[in-house]
Formats: structure tokens, C-alpha cells, sequence
């Protein structure tokens, strides 16, 4: 499995998930999946492992679906990275993942997201807080920062929030004290208002909810968490697994705890340094807080998105320098394209599987998949 060099109380298995059908980039994952679509020339799904491999990962599991595998495996194969991948096709849900898991904290990572990612300073809140679970959000790129909503403390169902028709981010309820983790929505599950429990100002009093914060589907969670996870729990671990322990939080004192959370598996061993950890963090929460879920906010010199939607002229540089090619300005490449000598290009799209022949100059030109170019 994945590990990360330096870590004091045990190694993270991580996880790519590449199995959402992008519906929202149509039409162009027709033919191609999301992950597969040309950033920076690149096929997205490189940076989701770029930034696994700049963390310290040496592997990692890829998960996706049967029609993919074999263009994702080959797209990554020439990608020629020091991060290793084992490949899984899985049915629409995470629970046959569960016996590859040998670690006891997980990292779980979508294939579509597109920048830096801070997975180390993440890492040492996930730690500090001793988290059940850990979710990445990033700060909105326009401003680099989130609103607060205005919220009173007495004790109320429904908070309005601000007419924004352009709103593409997330709402985050959080302990301004700890960065916990209270409640999380989406702004396409809600129109003009935000239920929150009672029982969450009770426990919570001075909770604070910012906007303009996207999620950037990373976690970091307990093996523990994850044998919560039933053949019924779908793919989508955003919308089933995380509001599930957000929920699980407030389990009441005389309510039954999942016997899951108390399965000590053979196969995951009691490590020295995992003891260091439960002493260390033994008296920042009190005992009946089984379930913790805490929040990482990116800092101001984190750049990242999800999906092309949100990413759009950023991820064409000005100017890329491509395998085989003399002089080149404002070209994408896609892969499996090879070149000849002698060649000149400028403000050029290239599909993928082209052959380029010798003497030739392409200029303000598109060019789609498989074309074959003869000597010039």
C-alpha cells in the first residue's frame, strides 16, 4: 500500500477514485472519461497523483470502472511517474475495497482535482485532532478566503443564506475553536435555506458557517470508519459516508454505538506508535466522542479545483514545450501523439494517436484524434 515517508503514528493507504461519469462536462465525455480530458497537457487525473507523489506516496490503488480501465492504465503507464498504481474495478460502492486497506489511517483522493494540494499539513491536522475523519476544503480562488454567514445562538431550524445564483461551493458548519467538522451541504441540495439541528447548538453554541469554500473531495479517515461501510453504501462517499458520521456525531449517550468502531481486525496490528497517538490526544475530546470530524482549510499559497467547469483558462499555459518538438508556442497535446524532426507549430490543438511527419508546420490549426500527417 501507499505510505509516506517520516510518519510518526503509522503509514496512509491512499486511494484514487475515478469513477464519476463527469455528466456535468458533456459533451465532452462522450467518448473519454473526465479523468482522461487534457489540462495543461496533461490527462486530469495526473495531478490527483502528482500530488500523491510529491507527498511521499510510492503506490496507491486506483479505483474506476470496467469501460475505463485500459484507457486509464495506458494514460497513466505514459505518464512514466514514480507513483506506482494498483488497479481495481468495482461495482458502484467502496465496501470490496475494504480487505486491500492494511493501514489504519486512509486517504482518499478524487482523480479530478487540478492543482497543490497540501496533503502534508493536512496529514498534521489529522493527527493533532486525533479525526475519525478529515475533509479538505479549499479557500474560493477569487478572494482566497470564505464568508461567514450571520448565525444567531438562540436556538433555531432554518438559517437564510445569500442569494447567489453564480454559487458553486459548499457550506461549512464548523467550532471555530477546533476547526470541527458540523455540517455539510451542498449548494445544489439547498435553495434558500439551511436546517440545523437543534442539538447542534447545544453542543456547538458558537458555531460559525462559511461559504465559498469548495470541497475537494480529499479525505483522511480510520480504518475504522471504514467498516462502516456496507455493500449498500454507493460510490458517491461524499453524499452517504461523510454526512453519515457527521450525523454519528451527535449519537446520544444512551443511543448504541456501531460495534464496528470497536473491531480490532487481525490484520491491522496495534502498533507502538499507534498507541503514542490515543495518549497523546487521550484528554482533547471527551470519551463518549467516538466519532470526530474535523475540517483543514487551505492556506493562501494553495491553488486548487475540481473538474474543467471550475478550471477553465487556467489550465492552459501560455506556452508548452511537448516530447519531440523543436519550437513551440500556446500548443496541447494529447497523448500517444508522436513527432518528427523539423517541425513548427503555434497556436495548435493536437488530438491524441496522431503521427506528425517531417517538414511540416501547423499554425493556428485543430486537429483531432488518430490523424495521420505525412512528410511535408
Amino acid at each position: 500500500m501507499a505510505t509516506t515517508s517520516g510518519s510518526r503514528t503509522g503509514d496512509f493507504c491512499s486511494v484514487v477514485v475515478a469513477g464519476g461519469y463527469g455528466i456535468n462536462l458533456l459533451p465532452l465525455t462522450v467518448s473519454d472519461p473526465k479523468y482522461l480530458l487534457s489540462v495543461g497537457n496533461y490527462p486530469l487525473i495526473y495531478y490527483s497523483l502528482r500530488s500523491l507523489e510529491d507527498a511521499g506516496f510510492c503506490d496507491t490503488l486506483l479505483v474506476t470502472r470496467g469501460q475505463w480501465l485500459q484507457e486509464i492504465q495506458e494514460a497513466v503507464e505514459n505518464l512514466k511517474m514514480k507513483i506506482k498504481c494498483e488497479y481495481l474495478v468495482l461495482p458502484d460502492h467502496l465496501f470490496w475495497i475494504k480487505p486491500k486497506l492494511k493501514c489504519e489511517d486512509i486517504l482518499v483522493l478524487s482523480g479530478d482535482v487540478y492543482g497543490d494540494v497540501e496533503i502534508k499539513a493536512m496529514a498534521a491536522t489529522y493527527r493533532k485532532r486525533n479525526a475519525s475523519l478529515c475533509m479538505y476544503a479549499q479557500r474560493h480562488p477569487e478572494d482566497m478566503g470564505y464568508d461567514l454567514l450571520e448565525c444567531g445562538v438562540h436556538p433555531s431550524s432554518i438559517t437564510k443564506i445569500p442569494d447567489d445564483p453564480n454559487n458553486i461551493c459548499e457550506y461549512l458548519a464548523f467550532d471555530p475553536k477546533d476547526d470541527k467538522l458540523l455540517l455539510c451541504e451542498y449548494d445544489t441540495d439547498i435553495s434558500e435555506t439551511i436546517s440545523i439541528p437543534r442539538r447542534l447548538y447545544r453542543k456547538h453554541p458558537d458555531f460559525k458557517i462559511c461559504h465559498k469554500v469548495l470541497d475537494l473531495h480529499l479525505y483522511m479517515l480510520k480504518r475504522s470508519v471504514v467498516n462502516l461501510i456496507t455493500p449498500q453504501s454507493l460510490l458517491d462517499y461524499k453524499s452517504d459516508l461523510v454526512c453519515y458520521l457527521l450525523n454519528k456525531q451527535f449519537l446520544e449517550e444512551n443511543k448504541p454505538v456501531p460495534p464496528q468502531l470497536f473491531e480490532n481486525e487481525e490484520d491491522t496490528p496495534f502498533t507502538p506508535d499507534s498507541k503514542y497517538t490515543c495518549v497523546q490526544n487521550a484528554d482533547l475530546y471527551p470519551s463518549d466522542e467516538l466519532i470526530r470530524c474535523f475540517v483543514h482549510f487551505s492556506t493562501g499559497q494553495s491553488l486548487c479545483l475540481r473538474e474543467l467547469k471550475n478550471i477553465g483558462d487556467k489550465s492552459n499555459p501560455k506556452s508548452l514545450e511537448p516530447v519531440n518538438m523543436k519550437e513551440t508556442k500556446d500548443i496541447l497535446v494529447g497523448t500517444k501523439t508522436t513527432f518528427a524532426r523539423d517541425l513548427l507549430y503555434k497556436h495548435t490543438v493536437i488530438g491524441k494517436s496522431c503521427t506528425i511527419g517531417n517538414n511540416c508546420n501547423i499554425i493556428n490549426s485543430v486537429i483531432l484524434n488518430n490523424v495521420t500527417i505525412e512528410d511535408g
